[in-house]
């Protein structure tokens, strides 16, 4: 068993498991690794992966998701997917991910560590954001979208915009009003121009594959491929949020930011579109509600702080995604000067 040790702002984690399994993960995870000469005791969170196969467990589940179920087990939270069993305790500090497929094993701990580090960090105050971070001489614009509107392709193709870096194609995280990034992976349903080399689909040879909640198999560029490319941080300047389609053309027009903060509320603040597990705001103790509350109240103040620095947009896109791009671009060159 090999093993590979992270680093998400403090948040440590350490994962051992097939080797084919951690390359793929350090691919996705450049610049959060931590060097081999590094001693890591004490880690936060501890990711075991095995080709065990163990049997669901009997009785009925606590939740019900359309792709896994969830049950309670004694000191044990239990995730049932067709092809894999993951073991967590209630800390969300150790895991046990079983799948005879690499591929399977990979995605489930992709996402588990999304969600996994994701309420770690939101308790030393990091917050995250569901939007494409795009990044210009130091400045951040944050594009908000919901998915499955084209928020990882705008990233695929501002990686071949001079003078552009990405932060993040889908979460990013803001502390003390800097934007910093989360997910380290872009995934896609159609090929980018100019990344045919490295955007490769399942079954063709060294192939990665993420699947969507749709049940498409997309396109994969992990963050080693364009870390000249990745920003590490920025400050924010610009929120977009976009919503609606025009038949005309694109365009984009400033907002108040009462109307942003309506657009924000319930993604920053409630996570209604980031990973934050099911059940999370179901309550296990005295403690634990009194921890989610601190945690919502500062989600808030976060959000406020965002929207009071930056200026506030609405992007109405047309179907033509080249369309929405130039919009974009022209905007963007004007703004982030």
């Amino acid at each position: 068993m090999d093993r590979l040790d992270l680093d998400y702002y403090g948040i440590r984690i350490t994962i051992t498991g097939p080797r084919q399994i951690l390359l793929m993960l350090r691919d996705d995870h450049d610049g959060f690794i931590i060097p081999p000469a590094q001693k890591l005791n004490g880690s936060l969170i501890r990711v075991i992966i095995d080709h065990k196969t163990i049997s669901s467990p009997k009785g009925k589940p606590r939740f019900k998701h359309k792709h896994y179920s969830i049950y309670y087990q004694k000191e044990k939270r239990i995730l049932a997917y067709p092809d894999a069993i993951v073991v967590g305790d209630y800390s969300f500090t150790r895991y046990e991910v079983h799948a005879r497929d690499d591929i399977v094993a990979y995605e489930i701990v992709h996402h588990l560590l999304l969600t996994t580090i994701g309420l770690h960090l939101d308790r030393v105050g990091y917050h995250r954001l569901h939007a494409v971070a795009l990044e210009k001489k130091g400045k951040a614009a944050l594009i908000l979208m919901d998915s499955g509107m084209g928020k990882s392709t705008i990233a695929a193709a501002f990686l071949n915009a001079a003078g552009y870096k990405v932060i993040s194609d889908d979460l990013v995280v803001c502390h003390e009003g800097m934007i910093f990034p989360f997910v380290t992976r872009i995934g896609l349903r159609e090929k980018i121009a100019g990344w045919e080399g490295i955007v490769r689909k399942r079954g063709e040879k060294g192939a990665r594959t993420g699947e969507s909640d749709r049940g498409e198999y997309r396109y994969i560029i992990p963050r080693s491929m364009y870390k000249k490319k990745a920003a590490d941080k920025a400050i924010p300047r610009l929120l977009v949020s976009c919503s609606g389609e025009s038949q005309k053309k694109p365009a984009i027009k400033q907002v108040q930011k009462i109307q942003m903060m309506h657009e924000l509320f319930p993604h920053m603040v409630l996570g209604a579109s980031i990973p934050q597990g099911l059940g999370y705001f179901l309550t296990l103790s005295l403690d634990d509600m009194l921890d989610k509350t601190l945690i919502v109240a500062r989600r808030a103040e976060c959000m406020l702080n965002l929207v009071m620095k930056c200026d506030c947009y609405h992007f109405t896109r047309v179907k033509n995604i080249s369309l929405n791009i130039s919009c974009l671009k022209a905007f963007l060159d004007a703004s982030l000067k």
